[in-house]
């Protein structure tokens, strides 16, 4: 049963996403995302969010000084941009 918040996907996008996690708010499992998903701009996100990621993660105790998350070892400056992206441990 589908509640107000879940958000479905569409055949192509389940396609297009190759199915691995689970994400909140989608009842399906999409796969993580990969540097290489920064070529795309499609995978963008807006600046506004990006932004505030990128704030998030500066406050967090897992963001090293060189912009990089302790925890999965991305640089949050690239990550931030993707749409799909997630934090590694739910703060965005």
């Amino acid at each position: 049963m589908q509640t107000k918040n879940t958000k479905i996907l569409n055949f192509c996008q389940i396609q297009k996403y190759k199915i691995f996690k689970l994400l909140p708010g989608y009842n399906i499992c999409m796969r993580p995302v990969k540097p290489w998903d920064l070529l795309n701009k499609d995978n963008w996100t807006i600046e506004e969010v990006r932004n505030k990621r990128l704030e998030i993660c500066g406050e967090c105790e897992n963001y090293n000084s060189i912009g990089q998350c302790k925890l999965c070892h991305c640089f949050m400056s690239a990550k931030t941009w993707l749409e799909n992206a997630y934090c590694p441990i739910r703060k965005w």
